[in-house]
């Protein structure tokens, strides 16, 4: 069976996700979680995923806000350093930083008065009133030139400050005391600038192009020169003294919009060049996914949190919109000072008063409010459904999460929960190996026995030679076989407890031999205590279990004595009964995979305790427990017998190590 698109109401209905092997079965156990990550756009293999042309215009106020929060932020900088703090501190720029976050009076106090003299000095003053006054369009370079411009004079204010305070020595001040920007070159060169931008943009464009690049090339020298030495501490200084302005105009553009996530699909699944890019080239698989159609859109739900309160994060499925890539040459343009969707009400007033003053860009703003919105967030989806045209190829849908209420900024909080019976079906690649098929039917079929699946579609890409393409067919079979849950082992599953045990038993004979057989005569006096053991034993039996995406997600118990809100009972222990260790879902009896009792060498009698592990075993009775497991600790090897619905079965216990 050939498999073709299929259409409801002219749009797709199926999209294909590519996945190595490794992520869904190893790194993150993607099909067994049920996850998709989604992915911050700096993880995309397109490096301007994401890319605005940003240009900057605004009136005076708006552009002495930019010069307050780019003083602020070199003073935070500047503190950093000082204290010694690590490079990644350091180098962590506070954008959303205003006066009212500060921490004490007195350093509101030390902030203002750098800021004020900041702004007002000849150099800054003169790039604000030209730029605002003129109503110029300042582009990403122009920028960059003008905070180079404005840097080191705005480090000598701080250290005045600081020394003014009493946080910096005389002599270290006095290094830079006698440090003048040259206000008549400044002056001279805002009025050749002004000129050129009015009269001849092109020229404007190769100057400025001239000044970036010698500047650029400057600091790339000087960063050569200081890695060379391997000196942290003159790293630091290059950071501070020259990388700073260009680190604060890279990171001033999260003001804009919230962190957008990015999860990946394709709209067919036949693109060779996909398959060797995303699925370890044909080595892994192709997912399936069904959409919902709600008034001609297209959803995935997806576990996400939707509210907050004093119990915590609150999660539920969400049908979360998918949205075709557009592929376009031409990329977003927006001015800066008209997107700062991320800025609250002090950081508004912050960035956009001065005094009673308003800025007109804000002014414009508060006029038509819903009208601003609808224009932000088109303009963020926008930017990231938006690809150039040499990505065309492959056909791309996606699933965006934003950052504005929830925070997605580690991986984990990334891996989110899609519902099994939204996948539709995999693909398996040319070259996907037969053990990482046998893995894949195995988690499908548990998951279709427990989702009550009554269909879901296994197929087989190959290459077609006659149509030069890749196609596939449905492995009808092993479709049927999977939703019946014929994949399921419970002796596949018994054998790896098995080496489980075996391997945490192995650790206590080796690590532990004081607990088994130091100082202690024939007739087994002076022994240890028996918990003691137990205690070791499941220490490293938790360790080898969390290995194993199976059983990591159970709990593993000591002498857990309960049942669910009631008292752990069996027929000949009505008061209580407490096993050696359980590994089970705490809360319920729905999923009790395995329950030990051990007994050491000085005291061997088990009776009793095969009678509670048959009774734990029973297929009819309360607990139902997978599996039950008998160990006595011997001197030198270990003696396991093993229990499945209330009998004795045979087990294989020779991967257990002799210790002498």
């Amino acid at each position: 069976m050939v498999v073709n698109y299929i259409y409801i109401g002219g749009k797709k209905m199926l999209l294909y996700r590519f996945r190595p092997a490794r992520s869904i079965l190893e790194q993150y156990h993607e099909l067994e979680n049920q996850i998709i990550h989604f992915s911050p756009k700096e993880d995309l293999n397109d490096p301007l995923e994401g890319y605005i042309n940003m240009y900057w215009q605004g009136d005076i106020i708006a552009w002495k806000g930019l010069f307050k929060s780019y003083i602020n932020c070199l003073q935070n900088a500047f503190f950093m350093y000082r204290l010694g703090v690590q490079k990644q501190q350091l180098r962590t720029i506070p954008i959303f930083l205003v006066e009212s976050m500060l921490p004490t009076e007195s350093y509101k106090k030390l902030s203002r008065e750098i800021i004020n003299e900041f702004v007002d000095s000849s150099i800054v003053d003169k790039i604000i009133s030209t730029l605002g006054n003129n109503n110029i369009k300042i582009t990403r370079e122009d920028l960059k030139l003008f905070l180079h411009m404005v840097h080191l004079n705005g480090l000598k204010i701080i250290m005045k400050y600081h020394y003014l305070h009493g946080l910096m020595e005389k002599s270290e001040w006095d290094k830079f005391e006698k440090f003048k920007p040259n206000s008549k070159n400044i002056d001279d060169f805002m009025n050749t600038f002004l000129k050129m931008k009015v009269d001849k943009i092109d020229e404007t464009k190769v100057l400025l192009k001239i000044s970036s690049s010698i500047i650029e090339e400057m600091l790339l020298h000087g960063k050569v020169l200081i890695d060379i030495t391997n000196d942290e501490k003159r790293m630091d200084f290059y950071y501070l003294f020259y990388e700073f302005p260009f680190k604060y105009l890279q990171q001033i553009e999260n003001l804009i919009h919230p962190p957008c996530y990015i999860a990946c699909f394709s709209g067919n699944y036949s693109n060779s060049s996909m398959w060797g890019n995303y699925a370890d080239k044909h080595r892994g698989i192709c997912m399936i996914f069904k959409t919902i159609e709600d008034r001609n859109d297209l959803y995935i739900p997806i576990e996400r949190p939707f509210s907050l309160d004093i119990n915590g994060i609150h999660k539920s499925y969400i049908n979360t919109k998918v949205e075709k890539v557009i592929y376009d040459s031409e990329h977003i343009t927006i001015n800066f000072f008209e997107m700062l969707g991320m800025l609250n009400g002090n950081q508004i007033k912050y960035w956009f008063t001065d005094g009673n003053k308003k800025s007109q860009v804000l002014d414009a703003i508060e006029k038509d409010i819903d009208k601003w919105r609808k224009i932000y967030w088109e303009i963020f989806n926008k930017r990231y459904y938006t690809k150039t045209k040499e990505w065309e190829f492959e056909d791309e849908y996606r699933l965006c999460i934003d950052g504005m209420f929830f925070n997605y900024d580690t991986n984990e909080s990334r891996n989110l929960k899609y519902n099994f019976n939204s996948l539709e079906g995999i693909i398996f690649g040319i070259e996907t190996s037969e053990t990482d098929k046998v893995k894949i039917l195995e988690i499908i079929s548990k998951k279709c026995v427990e989702n009550k699946r009554n269909d879901f579609k296994i197929y087989q890409a190959y290459f077609d030679e006659e149509s030069k393409s890749i196609k596939i067919y449905e492995l009808k079979t092993i479709s049927r076989n999977v939703v019946e849950g014929r994949y399921i082992s419970k002796i596949d599953l018994r054998k790896r407890l098995e080496q489980k045990v075996v391997q945490a038993l192995n650790k206590l004979y080796e690590r532990d031999e004081y607990l088994i057989r130091n100082n202690i005569n024939e007739n087994g006096e002076n022994h240890v205590s028996e918990r003691a053991i137990v205690f070791r034993f499941g220490i490293y039996l938790e360790e080898v279990l969390r290995c194993d995406s199976e059983f990591a997600k159970y709990n593993l118990d000591n002498e857990y004595n309960r049942n669910i809100d009631e008292v752990k009972q069996l027929p000949k222990h009505e008061n209580g009964v407490y096993p050696d260790l359980i590994l089970h879902k705490r809360g319920n009896n729905d999923d009790n995979m395995l329950v030990i009792e051990i007994k050491t060498w000085w005291n061997p009698d088990i009776r009793a305790d095969i009678e509670k592990l048959q009774a734990f075993t029973d297929s009819t009775g309360k607990y139902k427990y997978r599996f039950g497991l008998s160990i006595t600790i011997d001197k030198y090897k270990p003696k396991l017998i093993w229990f499945e619905n209330g009998v004795e079965i045979i087990a294989n216990d020779n991967e257990i190590k002799e210790v002498i």
